[in-house]
Order: C-alpha cells, then sequence, then structure tokens
C-alpha cells in the first residue's frame, strides 16, 4: 500500500509538471499569436486599427501606416488611448452614443457614422 500511495504521488505530481509545462505553451502561444496579428498590421497601407478589449478603456494595441496617415497621428502618440480621441470634441448623436455602449457591453452588432478628427482639426 505504500508503494501504491508513492506512485500515486509522483504521478501526481508529474501530472502537475506537465499541467503546468502545458498550460504555460499555450499560454505563449496565444501571446505569440496574438503578437503576430498585431504586428502584422502595421505596415498596411489602408486603415487597421486592434483595441484591446480585456484592458481596462480598451486601449488601441496595433495600428497601421495606413491608418497614421489617414488621422495625421503618429504610433506613438496614438498606442495605449481609448479611439475616442478621434472624436473628441464632436457631436455624437445621443442614439449613436447609446448603441456604442449597448455594443460594448453585449457583443451586439452596431452600425452607425461617427465623425471624427484629424491632428490637424480636419473631420474624416
Amino acid at each position: 500500500i505504500v508503494s501504491f500511495c508513492w506512485q500515486h504521488f509522483v504521478m501526481t505530481e508529474v501530472e502537475n509538471h506537465l499541467q503546468q509545462h502545458l498550460d504555460a505553451t499555450l499560454a505563449r502561444i496565444e501571446v505569440d499569436v496574438s503578437c503576430m496579428v498585431v504586428r502584422s498590421i502595421q505596415d498596411c497601407n489602408f486603415s487597421v486599427s486592434i483595441a484591446d478589449p480585456q484592458q481596462p478603456d480598451c486601449p488601441l494595441i496595433s495600428v497601421s501606416e495606413g491608418f497614421c496617415e489617414l488621422t495625421g497621428y503618429d504610433r506613438d502618440t496614438i498606442l495605449g488611448q481609448n479611439c475616442r480621441f478621434l472624436n473628441d470634441g464632436c457631436d455624437i448623436r445621443p442614439s449613436d452614443r447609446e448603441g456604442l455602449r449597448i455594443s460594448a457591453r453585449t457583443g451586439k452588432h452596431f452600425t452607425g457614422v461617427l465623425r471624427n478628427l484629424k491632428a490637424d482639426g480636419t473631420p474624416f
């Protein structure tokens, strides 16, 4: 019986070690894939932005060169900000604002046209 208990303990320790290794490997793969996606858009000539809804205030974590050209902002200024800085000072209809809130909270589809401002104040 002692031998069996020892073997069970050893297997449990081995299983725990393997599970920890597997969890760490899967987390690393997930980060690597996320990093690849984030890096892959940076040189795009069209406007693309990626925000991270798992971080507080959903900051932008990557923007394309096309996004920088469209908005007139450089990447270092943009990253880490919520994209609402683009419509700071713009009037947003209450129905659009509510639609955005509901979409952010529930994940439901929302379509609207929001006015944004370039770095030089030009609307787009």
